[in-house]
């Protein structure tokens, strides 16, 4: 199984499209466990749901997607991340970050990339040793136009083996 985790509050945002289009990229081969923190009305301040306990307990594979705001992930995210944390997830052996930024690569990169640096390296401290970590973004959203838009989709189902016609 795969847990996907959708971390953004507007089901028609483009993260949003691009969750869709994650799930559906690895649904082929797989049984994909859809987990919606805004839409499952995650708590915070609560431990995580059955539901969300079962599907990181049965993954490998760990896809987060979200928007990366003010150099990092969502809250909501951060603190389903500390709850995930706190379960075995020494079977997890691939995790995958897709994300959105609105300024360019250039400026992540001088202003530390906190929210890659979080999950690349705290979290997956807590999975399988050599659990592999893939970082699928696109830079400069605010600006960018609907070829780019297209092409970052097209990234994401080659990377989960997907071929569209």
């Amino acid at each position: 199984m795969i847990a996907a985790v959708l971390a953004h509050p507007c089901p028609e945002s483009f993260v949003a499209a691009a969750f869709e289009r994650v799930v559906a990229a690895l649904s082929g081969n797989n049984e994909v466990a859809r987990l919606d923190l805004y839409a499952d009305s995650y708590e915070p301040d609560l431990p995580l749901s059955c539901v969300h306990r079962r599907a990181l307990e049965q993954s490998s594979t760990l896809v987060l997607v979200y928007p990366t705001w003010w150099s990092s992930q969502p809250a909501i995210l951060n603190a389903w991340l500390v709850a995930a944390a706190e379960q075995d997830l020494r079977h997890i052996t691939r995790l995958v970050c897709v994300t959105t930024h609105g300024g360019g690569r250039v400026t992540n990169r001088v202003i530390g990339q906190a929210g890659r640096v979080t999950v690349a390296r705290a979290f997956r401290a807590r999975c399988a040793p050599s659990a592999s970590f893939e970082w699928i973004a696109l830079y400069g959203l605010d600006r960018c136009g609907d070829a780019r838009r297209q092409s970052f989709l097209g990234r994401i189902d080659a990377s989960f083996g997907l071929q569209r016609r």
